[in-house]
């Protein structure tokens, strides 16, 4: 409704068409005027219309006037009509003027006005708007019907028209697949399409299209071809693997017509419900199994309808352990530490490779028992507490959900003697020069001894004295003696001075130096064409650095309510005394463990926590204020957010608009389109910030991101987030739930996360404020998701979505990861945005597109 006010009275226009009107009028008062359009469509030939036009307040003797394309159709109190008998106007009912014009032509389109006028001594001046009324957009007149037919069957669909000026017409299919039958034939004159059914894939949703320069019009006709259940292979399992108690889907898929009953049975025997449960949507049944020892057999999924039977075998096997590790060769060696790079066992057992067993020893010692070290997946395997100048045997075993899997040969690796005059210089790298030196006096020779290449050579310089003198021997040891002080003074000054520079952003320094390849002769995997892809994140960037500059007192802290609850730990809002200023209290967000935590979910605090350390202070992430880790269990201490997250902000500004006369819901939103870009851009911002720390988040979605007072966006949740090095990925090191639609790709299918990774799941992020707080991919279930993904399905462009916005999305989720643009280059294109000020949104859609409802998982899924 467009409106314009001024004093005194209020005036109102409505144009209502039996068909639909998009219409633009002409209201002049010398009051408040609004105009109201409804529908919002345009004006097929033929209809019947009705101009309302209702003035607030309007005092006795008030009239209107109609007015055409500034000709005057009706006069002022007079209830004159023109020659046109198609135009009538009632009489004046409480200040409203009604205006009818039976089956609309084209010389009723035009720019319509209603002008108020009032009787003397009333003398307001006249107000006007414009809206323009446009007949003749085609009109479908009639349209066949949804049929049934069989294989082999002549299937002619209608589709008459009527259109001024006239109108194009043609056929499409919208499913299952968009081509048009290979016999296909449009009749020119009626626009029948006849077609013969050859293959089951010739049913589905056919449209007919009509177009003229005043708009669309589409029809559509449902074909149903009746034939017995046919298995779909292409989303149907064949083998799964899984163990005991790690819950897995049989996926079983199909045509029918008509619906079918589904069932399952195990090795000939009905599915016992109560241990497993089956749901079907569409056209895919989907058996969930939690398996004990006897569980891994063959399972049958049964498709019944009155036409036929379809029988789909899946066979359910046990995991096993993984192959050894290929290629175990030397990293990094110090003297007393020793970095394994290893391939990646040929066969994973069907599960991921959760961790890796190195067993060591001295090479020289009998007798000596192997010493075992385990690395979950995610740490660099570096041997630590090693003798110098000692050669060790290595061999290293590849572990899942099943256990450990045989060792890998045998490898000799020698740590260098130790080197007292230049320490910290002793790191030694395969295939690169290392070179150290050392000078001392010893029996009036001058030494000089160099390591390179990993070997050591000693060259004796004669110091130019024609036999011992003890003159010589005093002088040279008291400059030796001065040098050697001076020496020490300079080294222990330098290491102090560094330390106390280094110390506030120590590992903001160690995880920012990083190569940008994933595939480095420095990483410590190498990658493979293998369903288990491995990351090389380094143990230095662990979250027990830095403790005692970010411990607080736990005394000092009082817990309050509940804020929220996550997969492992809660959040409550709490006050920490002196943690900003001496003396005051700072209300806080306290992060710690839910009561049923296990060890690892104390890992992944602690992870989390390492995380949040290096990060500096920034307006888009939240701010870590301190840690409580002495003792169990672990606290985060964060700023306290009170506007919750985004997700909920989104939801909770949504409005139910329905109009009054054709009962049409639709959504609109409080917030401004501005305000939605902003948000986008804000998150942007940060995980440019986290991008250039080389840290992935891992879980980016609007439920993860915080509003502080002001109603700024800032990331939080860093419970999946993982630090980075060599440009590298991150492997899942468990199964468990994850936000599968909020995933990319390369996530989904071969569980590799990296920045880019990143990229997609801000996509998805930006869909979701675009649709205020919609649930992505509606209707589809998790299994179709991956398929549809796969063949390159993409989540299409809301309606009251500009092109630019979507592009943004669409360029995030192509399916390299190296094609995606960076966060960098998304920031800039959102700031452009907001510069710009013009509405890329336009916050009006209908109620049942975008609803945050979904009957099926939650966000999380196992897999």
């Amino acid at each position: 409704m467009a409106s314009m006010h001024m004093r005194g009275v209020r005036a109102v226009l409505r144009v209502v068409g039996i068909l639909g009107a998009v219409i633009t009028l002409v209201a002049s008062t010398g009051n408040i005027v609004h105009l109201s359009v409804h529908p919002k469509d345009k004006v097929p030939l033929g209809a019947s219309i009705t101009l309302t036009c209702q003035v607030d307040n309007a005092g006795y003797g008030s009239g209107v006037r109609w007015y055409l394309n500034d000709v005057r159709v009706f006069g002022y109190r007079s209830g004159l009509q023109d020659a046109n008998d198609r135009y009538r106007e009632d009489a004046p009912i409480m200040g409203t003027w009604r205006f009818m014009i039976a089956s609309a032509q084209n010389e009723d389109s035009g720019t319509w006005r209603c002008e108020t006028e009032f009787p003397p001594p009333n003398s307001l001046r006249s107000s006007r708007k414009q809206m323009q009324l446009k007949i003749g957009v085609p009109s479908i007149l009639s349209l066949s019907r949804d049929i049934e037919t069989t294989l082999r069957s002549y299937v002619r669909l209608q589709c008459n028209v009527s259109a001024e000026p006239d109108a194009s017409v043609m056929w499409r299919k919208a499913t299952p697949q968009p081509s048009l039958p290979s016999s296909a034939s449009i009749d020119p004159i009626t626009n029948a399409l006849s077609f013969r059914v050859m293959t089951i894939k010739d049913g589905g949703v056919y449209e007919c299209v009509a177009t003229n320069v005043l708009g669309t019009v589409v029809g559509r006709v449902i074909v149903n071809v009746i034939h017995a259940p046919v298995i779909d292979t292409a989303l149907s399992d064949d083998r799964v693997v899984s163990w005991i108690n790690l819950p897995v889907n049989l996926t079983c898929a199909w045509s029918a017509y008509p619906t079918p009953r589904v069932s399952w049975d195990r090795s000939g025997v009905m599915v016992d419900q109560t241990r497993v449960r089956t749901y079907t949507s569409g056209s895919i049944s989907v058996l969930q199994v939690s398996p004990t020892t006897t569980d891994f057999v063959t399972y049958r999924c049964f498709v019944d309808n009155n036409r036929g039977r379809a029988v789909h075998t899946v066979a359910l096997d046990a995991a096993a352990t993984p192959s050894a590790p290929g290629n175990v060769r030397a990293g990094a060696i110090t003297h007393d530490t020793v970095t394994l790079l290893l391939d990646p066992p040929q066969t994973n057992g069907g599960l991921a490779v959760t961790d890796h067993r190195v067993g060591y020893r001295e090479t020289n010692v009998l007798g000596l028992r192997w010493k075992v070290v385990e690395f979950p997946i995610g740490q660099n395997t570096i041997i630590t507490g090693l003798k110098p100048d000692t050669e060790y045997l290595f061999k290293v075993a590849a572990g899942n959900a099943v256990g450990y899997g045989n060792y890998s040969d045998v490898i000799r690796i020698s740590t260098p003697r130790q080197y007292a005059s230049s320490p910290g210089m002793t790191t030694f790298y395969p295939n690169v020069t290392h070179t150290t030196s050392s000078f001392w006096l010893h029996n009036d020779t001058f030494t000089h001894s160099t390591d390179a290449d990993n070997t050591t050579s000693e060259t004796d310089f004669e110091s130019g004295f024609h036999g011992p003198s003890p003159f010589a021997i005093v002088i040279g040891a008291l400059v030796a003696v001065f040098l050697s002080a001076v020496l020490i003074f300079l080294i222990t000054s330098l290491r102090i001075f560094n330390w106390h520079k280094k110390r506030p952003t120590e590992e903001q320094h160690l995880c920012r130096n990083r190569p940008n390849s994933i595939f480095s002769d420095a990483s410590l995997f190498q990658l493979r064409n293998d369903s288990v892809q491995y990351d090389v994140m380094p143990m230095t960037c662990g979250p027990g650095l830095l403790r005692g500059e970010f411990e607080f007192p736990r005394y000092k802290l009082v817990f309050g309510t509940v804020l929220g609850t996550g997969s492992f730990g809660k959040v409550v809002r709490g006050e920490a005394d002196g943690i900003l200023r001496t003396g005051a209290k700072s209300v806080v967000a306290i992060k710690t463990l839910k009561e049923n935590a296990t060890p690892n979910d104390h890992q992944d605090l602690l992870k989390e926590l390492g995380v949040m350390k290096i990060l500096k202070p920034h307006p888009n992430i939240v701010t870590l204020f301190g840690c409580c880790t002495g003792e169990d269990p672990p606290l985060i201490i964060m700023e306290y957010l009170p506007n919750g997250n985004l997700l909920q902000h989104l939801r909770n500004s949504r409005q139910r608009v329905e109009d009054a006369e054709t009962h049409r819901a639709s959504i609109r939103t409080t917030m401004s389109p501005t305000d939605l870009i902003r948000y986008a851009y804000e998150i942007a911002n940060g995980m440019t910030y986290l991008a250039s720390m080389m840290c992935i988040h891992r879980d980016l979605a609007a439920r993860n991101i915080l509003l502080s007072r002001d109603g700024v966006c800032k990331l939080s949740d860093f419970g999946l987030a993982r630090d980075v090095v060599n440009g590298g990925i991150y492997q899942r090191k468990t199964q468990g739930r994850v936000p599968i639609r909020w995933m990319a790709l390369e996530s989904l299918l071969d569980n590799v996360y990296t920045i880019q990774s990143d990229v997609w799941s801000f996509a998805v992020l930006m869909w979701e404020i675009v649709t205020i707080g919609s649930y992505p991919f509606p209707g589809m279930s998790s299994k179709r998701l991956i398929k549809e993904l796969q063949r390159g399905y993409r989540m299409p462009r809301p309606d009251h979505c500009s092109g630019d916005v979507y592009d943004m999305m669409i360029d995030c989720w192509r399916e390299n990861p190296a094609s995606r643009p960076t966060f960098e280059n998304l920031r800039n294109r959102l700031e452009a945005i907001l510069i710009e000020s013009r509405n890329y949104l336009v916050l009006d859609f209908d109620e049942h597109l975008y609803d945050y409802t979904y009957s099926g998982s939650s966000d999380g899924v196992d897999i």
